[in-house]
């Protein structure tokens, strides 16, 4: 499985994640924005280009085939100068940074509980 993340700023709609999904084995590639599915395309087993509007911004996305695997590349065509790819986020990383939250609100309330009711 292959997914990546893009997040870029858009002045007039504020921060946009744009997500890929390619299937290692299926060839499906999902692409959303803000967790709303944009694009579907199945069985994609080689190199190939995609557009599509988010908002007022036209979105280039370029599936590369190298050896075995698939690389993404991602490019805003613009209507509006101003938008930017702010960085390219990892969704292991962002697991991991969610879990970390998700530990430490749950400890936190450990440790209220017991100094409550200890």
């Amino acid at each position: 499985m292959s997914q990546s993340l893009w997040t870029y700023y858009d002045p007039s709609h504020g921060k946009q994640t744009v997500g890929v999904y390619h299937g290692d084995d299926s060839g499906h590639v999902v692409v959303y924005c803000n967790n709303r599915v944009v694009m579907i395309d199945f069985k994609v087993k080689q190199s190939k280009s995609y557009s599509f509007y988010i908002n007022k911004c036209l979105i280039e996305l370029n599936l590369k085939k190298t050896d075995e695997s698939f690389d993404h590349d991602f490019h805003n065509t613009l209507l509006n100068s101003d938008i930017e790819i702010i960085k390219k986020e990892s969704p292991v990383k962002v697991f991991f940074y969610c879990s970390l939250i998700l530990f430490a609100i749950l400890s936190l309330i450990n440790i209220l509980i017991f100094a409550f009711f200890y």
